[in-house]
């Protein structure tokens, strides 16, 4: 017998944004100052190994996210009616089937206790300002939630390479337009190889948007791969994000002779 085949945990993050506000957006952020935009964020993470079943996990956050702009280039993050669920079996189709975490009441305490304030000057830099006593996993889903929104100005080339602020440091990003209304972009992807991204510690930062892969060792981390997909739409007239979905993947070598 040769050695064991690799094992591979992939881990799905998705996160949908609906926009329930309108404003005119400017070249460098999107989004015009003295407005607020209103946003429905859901993330789901599940993990586990191929063809065994019964050790898949699921975890499941919905929250309202507003994000208010006193000045340009200039932002408040409010999270609030924030709940965890949690997986409690599958169906026959595989499917995770979800209830309320114990846990909820005290995490969605924990979303709305602080606002975050962010600044983007350069309309690409995002620079964060949270309270000293913000836990870091809970400021870590908010940056998940800033890195999806803030996408970088239109311009009139259908793919460029730029280097953008994400939650997972400054990171190399293919962007395609892929649909225009005239001359404004409608549709977006980006796509990243997280791995490139600067200082990327998949596991031993916590950096995870939902916190659930840290606390191993720099060696181990780096038995990872890690790759994220969004796909953007926005309002054609204001150009600011109206739905954002993105995915992640993290594939984990466990068995790995290395």
């Amino acid at each position: 017998m040769g050695p064991p085949r690799p094992a591979l945990l992939p881990l799905l993050l998705l996160l949908l944004l609906g926009l329930a506000a309108s404003a005119r957006a400017k070249d460098a952020t999107r989004f015009k100052h003295l407005r607020k935009y209103v946003y429905n964020y859901e993330a789901e993470s599940s993990s586990g190994v191929p063809g065994t079943a019964d050790s898949r996990s699921s975890t499941k956050i919905n929250c309202k996210v507003e994000l208010e702009v006193p000045q340009l280039c200039n932002f408040i993050l409010k999270t609030s009616h924030c709940t965890l669920k949690e997986v409690y079996g599958f169906n026959p189709e595989g499917k995770a089937l979800l209830k309320k975490a114990k846990s909820s009441e005290e995490f969605a305490a924990a979303m709305s206790k602080y606002d975050l304030r962010l600044a983007v000057p350069e309309g690409k830099q995002v620079l964060l300002y949270p309270e000293k006593e913000e836990p870091k996993h809970i400021l870590n889903i908010k940056r998940g939630i800033i890195s999806a929104l803030l996408l970088p100005p239109d311009t009139e080339e259908a793919k460029q390479v730029l280097f953008l602020d994400t939650v997972y440091g400054n990171c190399s990003s293919d962007v395609t337009v892929k649909t225009r209304k005239g001359n404004v972009a409608t549709e977006i992807s980006i796509e990243r190889n997280l791995e490139n991204c600067d200082h990327f510690q998949p596991i031993s930062t916590g950096v995870s948007p939902l916190a659930l892969i840290k606390g191993m060792t720099r060696p181990l981390s780096m038995l990872i791969g890690s790759s994220q997909s969004c796909q953007y739409t926005l309002d054609p007239k204001r150009k600011h994000v109206s739905e954002a979905i993105c995915k992640e993947q993290h594939l984990f070598l466990p068995f790995s002779y290395k």
